[in-house]
């Protein structure tokens, strides 16, 4: 069985701050971490690789995980105290060497009610799952997908 080596080392995010002139507003989004697959050894078969906030790594086939790979980490400036919503965009892929490989799933460990605290900061990491086509071909793949931190 030959196994094709997939080099994923920098999936970097694109940030959106939502504000309304009559309502509370995002003062700032940044993305302090980008995103990292680190080196992935596919299944032949493929797979679907979940990178979660936390950092750790995971397939369900076959496939081998080197290197180090690193959720990403966003901060946000806002109102003190204050919920927001976090949502991330879809439909988005890695692009390299091979075929496109399909982003979904993005999650943060933000809470299930994410809110600034009484400074006005909000800190989360982001995770996401990376699926690996059947016979993808080795090489270097990148891609963006959008966060959109907003009020609701």
């Amino acid at each position: 069985m030959h196994k094709q080596t997939l080099h994923i080392f920098l999936f970097s995010g694109c940030c959106l701050a939502s504000f309304s002139i009559f309502a509370a507003s995002v003062n700032s989004l940044t993305e302090e971490t980008g995103m990292s697959f680190a080196t992935i050894i596919g299944d032949p078969f493929g797979d679907n690789i979940t990178l979660t906030p936390s950092g750790s790594i995971s397939g369900q086939n076959g496939s081998i995980f080197t290197g180090s790979p690193v959720s990403a980490e966003f901060s946000v400036k806002g109102d003190n105290n204050t919920a927001v919503s976090i949502s991330f965009s879809t439909g988005d892929t890695l692009t390299g060497s091979g075929d496109n490989m399909p982003l979904s799933n993005f999650t943060h460990d933000a809470g299930s009610s994410p809110a600034f605290n009484g400074a006005g900061n909000l800190f989360f990491n982001v995770g996401a799952t990376l699926t690996i086509n059947a016979g993808q071909a080795g090489g270097s793949y990148f891609g963006l997908y959008t966060v959109t931190v907003d009020y609701p």
